[in-house]
């Protein structure tokens, strides 16, 4: 991931989170993950800020387990 990047496709956060665009997909449209489409609602962004901060949230939960 470039860090400087303001979004990221489904594609590329399936990647970092190491799961299927599909699953990425689902969270979107599900609300567990904040995107929006892009003009002509073909392709899905996720804001890598929000994205990281998901990241940290699950890291913190998966610690006090």
């Amino acid at each position: 991931m470039i860090v400087n990047q303001q979004y990221l496709t489904i594609e590329e956060v399936a990647e970092m989170l190491r799961v299927k665009s599909t699953t990425v997909t689902a969270w979107c449209r599900a609300g567990k993950l904040t995107a929006f489409k892009q003009p002509g609602g073909k392709r899905w962004l996720v804001n890598a800020k929000e994205l990281s901060a998901m990241q940290k949230q699950q890291t913190k939960s998966h610690g006090n387990a």
